[in-house]
């Protein structure tokens, strides 16, 4: 991109994009999964993950140049959040990757597909579909008045890790657990609310 000379603080400001200069607090943000909705996730941190691009190559005699590429890529999702004392949240993370693994019983597996909302045809074919193991999830950011600002829509999301929860006898602090996951999914859009 070539050098503009004709922005000026003047017009820089009647800029839309630079009209709110009202900046973005790292604490103001709600994070809920569709499906984990009767779970409460008391979410600490979260992140809105990296995007990379990764460039093709033009060949050329004298010199190789590289051009956009084709193929699009995400970090993952990574949150933590407050265990409530009867681990509820934990628990349900940790058995959804159990159940979609089908790794200690493919019965199990099998039930899983059959009792998820909105795919009924699954208890009757041969080959299960895999959205019932994937869930949506929305990261709401909110303005500097506490009003929803914008939504991180992340699309066929799954968990990928659940880290330990150590416990220990010493602390006397009472600090509460947290806990930490991460998330692959597909794709996330940001939608101005």
């Amino acid at each position: 991109m070539a050098y503009d000379k004709n922005i000026t603080i003047t017009n820089w400001t009647d800029n839309p994009t630079a009209s709110n200069l009202n900046f973005l607090a790292p604490s103001q943000f709600v994070f809920t999964m569709q499906r984990l909705g009767g779970v409460a996730f008391t979410c600490q941190t979260a992140n809105i993950p990296n995007i990379s691009l990764q460039p093709s190559i033009q060949y050329a005699r004298v010199k190789d140049t590289p051009v956009p590429g084709d193929t699009i890529s995400y970090g993952d999702l990574l949150i933590t959040f407050l265990i409530d004392e009867n681990m509820t949240n934990f628990k349900a993370l940790a058995d959804w990757m159990i159940q979609i693994t089908a790794d200690l019983n493919t019965e199990d597996y099998n039930a899983y597909i059959n009792r998820q909302p909105g795919y009924p045809e699954a208890g009757n074919q041969q080959l299960k579909p895999i959205a019932p193991t994937m869930s949506d999830a929305t990261m709401t950011i909110t303005d500097s008045n506490n009003n929803a600002n914008v939504e991180v829509r992340f699309h066929d999301l799954f968990p990928t890790s659940l880290e330990a929860l150590q416990f220990d006898i010493t602390d006397t602090s009472m600090p509460y657990l947290t806990a930490s996951a991460s998330f692959t999914f597909s794709k996330y859009e940001m939608v101005k609310i």
